[in-house]
């Protein structure tokens, strides 16, 4: 049981990111919950990208973090903390944009994604290759063949 809605949220909006990411082929893992990013993709060759999730109604995505140390507002731009992607998840109709950090970056300091002004990225695809080299089946075929010999 989630304690607070807000809790439910955030858990269905990076689920449903990592979700996507895995479907386009690369390995992707949560992150720190004290951590500038939600989530980290491992592409391999020791390249690794970080998203940071939003959850959002309407048309527009926050591309700056907000924290309030002893209650002081403190905030900072994404973009200064080199996050490759901030995903958009539209909560009411399961949609999910990616900007590059090539991308909103452009914007001016603290303005937020416009999802009808700002077209999404692509994020890059993946097709792991099958196991050809693999020898079950070989060996599945000789236990059989072994067994019916005798």
């Amino acid at each position: 049981m989630f304690r607070w809605a807000s809790e439910q949220t955030c858990e269905v909006t990076e689920t449903a990111v990592m979700l996507d990411i895995m479907r386009k082929g690369w390995i992707c893992s949560k992150w720190s919950r004290d951590s500038i990013v939600d989530l980290v993709v491992d592409k391999g060759n020791g390249v690794y990208e970080s998203v940071q999730v939003k959850s959002f109604t309407g048309n527009q995505i926050p591309t700056e973090t907000r924290n309030e140390p002893e209650g002081h507002r403190n905030t900072s731009l994404y973009k200064e903390h080199n996050v490759t992607w901030i995903v958009g998840y539209k909560k009411d109709t399961d949609e999910i944009f990616y900007y590059h950090i090539d991308t909103y970056s452009k914007l001016k300091d603290g303005a937020k994604i416009n999802i009808r002004k700002l077209n999404p990225d692509t994020f890059p695809t993946y097709e792991p290759p099958l196991h050809s080299g693999s020898t079950r089946k070989k060996k599945k075929k000789e236990s059989l063949t072994h067994t019916l010999d005798v």
